[in-house]
């Protein structure tokens, strides 16, 4: 375990090791992802954000709030409903338009949506919590890979995998449930991201389970009564078993810029590997550039993951990825 105060101290040192970041943050707008955002802008000196969001109000306000902290971030909100891969493309486009030659240090992913009432699907054919959740994630992240980021950081269930994945049914077209939906969603980032650090051994892949927070989350997947039920009743009562969002916020910052969690294969650019290492830590999972974390930045994986990597199933899990994004894109367009 990696304690908090070496995760604050080498937080600390991003003003002087990477004072002007580039970065975009898909979902950024409330919880977890606008928590990292703002631990983000204020221990920078220059940041130059680019914040995509489905809501234009929510984007001022994250935007206002972390110029608060650092009058000096250059933020731009970009908006796109993330439940669709015409728009996430959209919002691609006009993220390499406005980087240039520049290129991206990071890309930190949080979209989320819950779904209790069946399988709903977007006009692009795919399971809306699926879409929200990974597909849009993965595509974010195949269209931004060309502006080579050093560190991609999706914070969704990395150690959280947990039974075999419907391998006939990927997309959950036919057996959506609310856990099946976590599952699928889970793991087949996990399978992702050892993948794409085969092909991509420059960048890291870190996908992280940030542990149980107050976010607000359920208010706005379920409606204000349900969510209000969840968020006041039921969280509270598992207070003794929360994270302070603080806390989280910090530990996902650490994630995205520790030299504990580098490329696979840094080449001469040393400084693609992040913030140097405290004493005493040591790389995590060394040479493979993808990392599933635990609320504390410990490597691990479900079963499922070994079982499957023996199947091939992370080159299989993103073929059907970039299959599945296409097709959805294709139909979006003839809506």
């Amino acid at each position: 375990m990696v304690g908090l105060p070496l995760v604050h101290a080498s937080n600390a040192l991003l003003g002087t090791t990477i004072p002007s970041p580039s970065a975009v943050f898909v979902g950024g707008t409330s919880g977890i992802g606008l928590a990292t955002l703002k631990a983000l802008v204020s221990h920078t000196k220059t940041p130059c954000i680019y914040l995509i969001g489905r809501k234009e109000s929510a984007g001022k306000e994250a935007i206002d709030q972390c110029q608060q902290q650092n009058a000096n971030a250059q933020i731009v909100f970009l908006k796109a409903d993330c439940s669709l891969i015409g728009e996430v493309d959209a919002a691609c486009m006009r993220v390499k338009e406005m980087v240039g030659d520049r290129g991206l240090d990071f890309l930190v992913l949080s979209t989320g949506y819950l779904n209790l009432e069946g399988m709903i699907e977007t006009k692009e054919g795919l399971n809306r919590e699926l879409a929200v959740t990974y597909y849009s994630r993965m595509r974010f992240i195949s269209q931004l890979l060309p502006l080579r980021p050093s560190h991609i950081l999706s914070i969704l269930g990395g150690t959280k995998e947990d039974g075999p994945l419907i391998t006939s049914d990927l997309g959950l077209k036919k057996n959506h449930t609310f856990f099946n939906a976590a599952k699928h969603g889970i793991t087949m980032t996990s399978l992702a991201f050892e993948h794409l650090a085969s092909t991509h051994p420059d960048t890291a892949f870190v996908h992280a389970f940030p542990a149980t927070v107050k976010t607000g989350l359920f208010t706005k997947s379920f409606g204000w009564l349900v969510g209000l039920f969840l968020d006041w009743i039921v969280l509270p009562l598992l207070r003794p078993l929360t994270t302070p969002l603080e806390e989280v916020a910090a530990r996902q910052l650490f994630h995205l810029t520790s030299a504990r969690y580098p490329p696979a294969d840094l080449g001469e650019r040393n400084e693609r590997a992040g913030v140097t290492r405290p004493v005493g830590v040591d790389v995590a999972n060394a040479g493979k550039g993808w990392y599933l974390l635990d609320p504390k930045g410990e490597c691990g994986e479900g079963k499922v993951v070994e079982e499957m990597r023996s199947e091939e199933w992370p080159r299989k899990v993103w073929e059907h990825t970039t299959a599945s994004s296409n097709e959805a894109a294709i139909k979006g367009k003839k809506e």
